[in-house]
């Protein structure tokens, strides 16, 4: 979701969602739950959803799981030696399964098709 300050009328709404896109790039190994980011950064979970939500057109746990995919098509990508299982595990998921099925869903190919298709 990209932003630029002139769409959003407040500052305050620009400021938190930067920081929450700050705080969801920057640990991308890591599964914060909405409320976890709310109290670091000292606003209500319902303030940090809803205006995550208004500005991006989507929730702050499907943009945590766009992130934590573009990653794991870097690594595919670019270690080729790296295992699945090692990719997932890396970028907190549950299991390689769980990791799979939202690559699938997100990008329309399993891991291994996707790093296939870039040899």
């Amino acid at each position: 979701c990209e932003l630029s300050e002139s769409t959003i009328s407040d500052k305050s709404k620009y400021a938190l969602v930067s920081n929450i896109k700050k705080i969801l790039t920057t640990s991308v190994h890591k599964n914060f739950s909405n409320r976890e980011i709310a109290q670091m950064l000292n606003v209500g979970v319902r303030t940090a959803e809803t205006t995550f939500k208004d500005c991006c057109g989507m929730t702050i746990h499907q943009y945590q799981l766009i992130q934590k995919v573009e990653n794991a098509k870097f690594c595919l990508e670019y270690y080729p030696q790296m295992k699945i299982i090692d990719i997932s595990f890396s970028l907190g998921f549950y299991d390689e399964y769980h990791f799979s099925r939202q690559f699938k869903k997100l990008t329309g190919l399993s891991p291994t098709e996707y790093r296939k298709m870039c040899l």
